[in-house]
C-alpha cells in the first residue's frame, strides 16, 4: 500500500497564498504574465518555504525562522542616467512593450539553479529594471541600480541586464530598505555576448532586521571576462543564490563575496558554477568577517561537465571571526566528468592571527589598530583587479563595518 504524505502549509505559506490569489491579476503585466505566474508559484507551492530537509536550505531554515510574513508591498527601484550606448526602461513599461520575450527572459532557469524563493520573486515580481548595453560599447561610467524595500512589507523587483558583443560596462546594484522590517527579494540575470566584459557589483544593505533573498543568474558567451562582487553588510538574514553558465570557450569568471555580519545575523550564499563548455577558467572567492553570534554560510559547488576539457576551477572560502561564538559553515563541491582539467576548492577559518597581532604591537601600533589593519587586509583582497575608485567606494563599506564594530 502506498502512502501519500500531504505537506502542511504554514500560516506564513497560507498568506503567500491568499495574497497570490488576490493580486496576480494586477501585478505588472496584467493578464498576459498570469500563466507564467502561476507556474512560478506552483513550483513554489509544491515546495513552500525551504527548510533543512532540503539539502541547499540545511544550514538556512527560512520555514522555522519566518513563522509569520509581512504584508506585500511595492518595491521602489532607481533606474539608472542616461549614458552612450546603454537603453533602460522599467520593468512594467517593458512588459508592456514586449510581455511576452520578457517573461521567456524571467523564466529561464537552468539546471542547478533551482530555488523557491526565486520561483517566489518570479511570481511577485512588480518593479525592476531592463538594461540593454549595445554591441561594442564602451560606457564610461557604472551603471547604478538602486532598490529600496518598504519597512515592514514583502516586496519583489527583477532586473534583467544584456550586454552586447564586444561591450564593456560596470553595473553596481544596492539593494537595501526604507526602513526597518522589510522583507526584499531582489534577482538580476545577466547575458553577456561574445568578448564582452562586465563587472557586476552588488551591495545588500537590509537593515538590521531586515530578511533579504537575492539571485544572480549569469550566462556567459564565448571569449567573456565576467567579474562578479557580493557585499552582504546588513540584515538579519541574507540569502543569494548564484548561479554562472558558461556557454562560449575561453571566458573568464572571477565569482567574490564578503559576508560581513555581527549580532545574530545569519548570511548565506549558494553558488552554482556549470562550465558547460572547454577551456573556460572560474576563480571563487568568498570571504566572511563575523563577530558576536552571527553565522556565515558558504555552499559552492562547481560542475565540469564531460565535453568540458581543459576547464581551469578553483574554489575558495575563508571566515574570520572575531567572536568565539560566531559561526561558520562551508560546503565546496566539485563534480567533474572531464578528464582533463585543474581543479581544486578549500576552506579555512580561524581567528586573527596572534603572531602577527603581536608583530604589530611590537612596532608601538595600539591592538585596536593592529587588528583592524589586518582584518582589512583580510576583507581587502576581494576588491583586488576592481577599477581603483571603486574599490575605495566599497572597501570604504567595509571600513565603516569594522569600525563599528571594532568600537563596541
Amino acid at each position: 500500500m502506498n502512502v501519500q504524505v500531504q505537506r502542511v502549509e504554514t500560516a506564513a505559506e497560507k498568506q503567500i497564498a491568499e495574497e497570490f490569489a488576490a493580486r496576480k491579476d494586477a501585478l505588472v503585466g496584467g493578464k498576459a504574465l498570469v500563466e507564467a505566474r502561476e507556474a512560478a508559484f506552483s513550483r513554489f507551492s509544491a515546495i513552500g518555504l525551504p527548510h533543512r530537509r532540503i539539502e541547499e536550505w540545511k544550514y538556512t531554515d527560512i520555514r522555522t525562522r519566518l513563522r509569520e510574513v509581512p504584508q506585500a508591498g511595492e518595491t521602489q527601484v532607481s533606474l539608472p542616467g542616461a549614458q552612450d550606448g546603454v537603453s533602460v526602461q522599467s520593468l512594467a513599461d517593458a512588459l508592456s512593450a514586449d510581455g511576452e520575450k520578457i517573461a521567456a527572459r524571467v523564466s529561464e532557469r537552468f539546471k542547478g539553479f533551482e530555488s523557491p524563493l526565486l520561483d517566489l520573486n518570479e511570481a511577485f515580481a512588480s518593479a525592476g529594471a531592463v538594461v540593454d548595453v549595445a554591441a561594442g560599447a564602451n560606457v564610461a561610467e557604472p551603471v547604478r541600480v538602486e532598490v529600496a524595500n518598504p519597512a515592514d512589507k514583502r516586496s519583489d523587483s527583477i532586473a534583467l541586464y544584456t550586454v552586447g558583443e564586444g561591450a564593456e560596462v560596470t553595473i553596481i546594484e544596492k539593494t537595501g530598505s526604507a526602513g526597518e522590517g522589510a522583507f526584499g527579494g531582489h534577482v538580476s540575470h545577466i547575458d553577456v555576448a561574445k568578448g564582452a566584459k562586465v563587472t557586476f557589483i552588488r551591495h545588500v544593505d537590509a537593515g538590521a532586521q531586515g530578511v533579504h533573498s537575492g539571485g544572480l543568474a549569469v550566462t556567459a558567451d564565448a571569449g567573456t571576462k565576467v567579474d562578479t562582487l557580493l557585499i552582504v553588510s546588513s540584515g538579519e538574514l541574507v540569502r543569494t543564490d548564484i548561479g554562472f553558465r558558461f556557454t562560449g570557450e575561453d571566458s573568464v569568471a572571477n565569482i567574490r563575496g564578503l559576508h560581513l555580519a555581527g549580532s545574530t545575523r545569519h548570511v548565506d550564499t549558494t553558488m552554482f558554477v556549470d562550465h558547460a563548455v572547454p577551456n573556460c577558467v572560474s576563480r571563487e572567492l568568498f570571504k566572511s568577517v563575523l563577530d558576536d553570534k552571527a553565522r556565515s554560510v558558504f555552499q559552492g559547488k562547481i560542475l565540469v561537465r564531460q565535453i568540458a576539457q581543459k576547464t581551469d576551477g578553483k574554489m575558495m572560502s575563508q571566515a574570520l571571526m572575531l567572536s568565539d561564538d560566531a559561526e561558520s559553515d562551508s560546503k565546496p563541491e566539485l563534480e567533474i566528468y572531464a578528464d582533463d582539467v585543474q581543479c581544486g576548492h578549500g576552506s579555512t577559518t580561524g581567528r586573527v592571527d596572534d603572531n602577527l597581532l603581536f608583530y604589530l604591537m611590537a612596532r608601538g601600533i595600539p591592538k585596536r589598530e593592529a587588528t583592524r589593519m589586518l582584518v582589512s587586509a583580510f576583507a581587502n583582497e576581494v576588491f583586488d583587479d576592481l577599477d581603483e575608485a571603486i574599490a575605495e567606494e566599497f572597501s570604504a563599506v567595509a571600513e565603516e563595518w569594522l569600525e563599528r564594530h571594532l568600537a563596541e
